[in-house]
């Protein structure tokens, strides 16, 4: 079987390319296909100064010929010092390609970065497992002229006011449907596990969560001993098990 080709490419830049380029077959003297169609695009996962994943990638299909190398979409990391980093997909063209219709071209327009849960569930199974719920502690600081309140990680602060709380993670989905002569987008509502609305919105980004909290009012000397454990009411999600259907055989 022919390795398909693999370049960099910049989605950016399409901002500034003329539209006919774009709607069209591949203008790359490697690509001679003359019908509408897309392209398969292999993103790589790098975690800021951690380096890249090589365990997940993203496999995703864009209305795109440019072939310039280079591409990278950023991504923000929903978590706390030190957990905190910037991430970014570095999508990979490749020659493997799906053949669209002209009436198709608004759909991946307006699918764009989205891609199929089903086909990268092995990622988003990684983001449930690395979003796991976790404690942060409410505290005051005064320097005398001014006070500060915030929430922290740190459960022996002396500056801790004894107020905690849970963060959690929530998941959402898109669904692509066809309303009032034009294809529009609509967010699922949040779920504890991805696996209850993939079927019905199949299309996701790198940012599908959201954080929600709990909060509780202890004592300090309660607070520093709490585990997350003796507090955490939020449903979890089915993380002994990897399955994307689990029910079904």
């Amino acid at each position: 079987m022919k390795k398909p080709k693999i370049r960099k490419v910049y989605l950016k830049i399409l901002a500034i390319l003329p539209i006919p380029f774009l709607l069209t077959g591949c203008f790359d003297a490697d690509c001679k296909i003359p019908d509408y169609h897309i392209h398969k695009y292999v993103g790589k996962i790098r975690r800021g100064y951690k380096g890249y994943d090589t365990t997940h990638t993203i496999i995703n299909y864009f209305n795109n010929e440019f072939l310039t190398p280079g591409f990278e979409e950023w991504i923000e990391e929903e978590r706390d010092y030190p957990m905190h980093y910037p991430t970014t997909i570095e999508y990979n063209w490749t020659d493997e390609t799906i053949k669209i219709t002209k009436d198709d071209l608004e759909f991946y327009k307006v699918k764009d970065d989205l891609f199929r849960g089903d086909e990268n569930w092995d990622y988003l199974y990684s983001v449930m497992k690395r979003c796991t719920d976790y404690l942060q502690y409410h505290y005051t600081y005064s320097d005398g002229e001014s006070t500060w309140d915030d929430w922290h990680l740190d459960a022996k602060d002396p500056n801790n006011t004894g107020e905690v709380r849970v963060r959690h993670f929530r998941y959402y989905g898109y669904r692509i449907v066809y309303k009032d002569g034009k294809y529009v987008r609509e967010q699922s509502p949040l779920v504890d596990d991805i696996r209850d609305i993939i079927d019905e919105y199949p299309y996701f980004n790198q940012n599908c969560y959201k954080s929600v909290y709990k909060e509780y009012k202890l004592s300090k000397s309660e607070a520093k001993k709490v585990k997350l454990a003796d507090i955490d009411e939020f449903r979890q999600p089915d993380l002994e098990n990897k399955e994307l259907h689990p029910n079904t055989k």
